[in-house]
């Protein structure tokens, strides 16, 4: 049936060349869809390159009294690790 059909355009390939441009403007766009889901989902299957478990987040706010910056340092650290001793360089 498929075959026919191409057929019969195929035969009256000047009638029907709006047909053909349509055929072949909508398989550019579906290989063009197809083409970027692909390639998107294989990114997206990367690793990272690099760990996010264990990490350890210093917020500084912009409005905040930075010239005691190790100061502050060293209090968050001891805040969260009690029994470590950091040194922190002074600042």
């Amino acid at each position: 049936m498929l075959r026919h059909f191409f057929t019969l355009i195929w035969n009256k390939r000047r009638t029907h060349a709006l047909l053909i441009i349509e055929i072949w403007a909508s398989f550019l766009v579906l290989f063009g869809v197809l083409t970027f889901l692909i390639s998107n989902f294989r990114n997206y299957r990367e690793p990272i390159g690099f760990s996010y478990e264990n990490v350890w987040v210093l917020e500084l706010n912009n409005n905040e009294d930075t010239t005691n910056i190790g100061d502050k340092v060293q209090a968050s650290c001891n805040a969260f690790a009690p029994t470590r001793k950091w040194k922190v360089p002074p600042g």
